[in-house]
């Protein structure tokens, strides 16, 4: 072995250590404070693929479903399908698709290759929503009430079964 791949096999573990350090300090404080986002959903605005303004705080008593994903995110690449099948199905559940600091026109040709609707789809290009909800990685799935209270964060791919029980807990009860 030589000097330098000896040295740079001594810098593995300390590295590792500061990594592993880092995420236990920052889950365990998300488990004690819960989702740095106050818990309801935050003042934002994000613009369509179209240029169109949308603010998420106006909800018209809908709950929420927000992705947070990115075209070079391998999990996020394998749910969005499913999850714009589900968003397609519903009626009575929004749910948005905000891109992570990525430009629409890569947005547009990544859900053109893929052969994904733009439905949905806004841009988030300084990750204000992953900054502002403490999101630890993409892709990650916050999931409102009709009142706005942040009921769940899901960080990672999800399945249909996962996403559809979420979905279930925050919808308002049927009369």
């Amino acid at each position: 072995m030589t000097g330098l791949a000896h040295r740079a096999r001594g810098l593995v573990r300390p590295v590792v250590v500061v990594v592993l350090i880092g995420l236990f300090t920052g889950g365990f404080s998300y488990l004690l404070n819960g989702p740095p986002g106050g818990g309801s959903i935050q003042e934002t605005q994000v613009i369509t693929l179209s240029g169109e303004v949308v603010a998420l705080d106006r909800r018209d008593g809908r709950p929420l479903v927000l992705n947070l994903w990115a075209s070079w995110c391998g999990p996020c690449r394998v749910e969005m399908p499913m999850m714009q099948e589900v968003a397609a199905s519903l009626e009575d559940v929004d749910i948005v698709f905000a891109n992570q600091g990525e430009t629409a026109q890569v947005i547009a040709f990544y859900l053109a290759t893929e052969g994904l609707t733009s439905r949905g789809v806004v841009l988030d290009e300084d990750k204000q929503l992953s900054r502002g909800y403490g999101a630890a990685g993409l892709p990650a799935t916050l999931f409102f009430t009709a009142q706005g209270e942040l009921s769940a964060l899901h960080v990672g791919e999800i399945s249909r079964d996962e996403l559809m029980r979420r979905i279930d807990a925050i919808r308002p009860p049927s009369d």
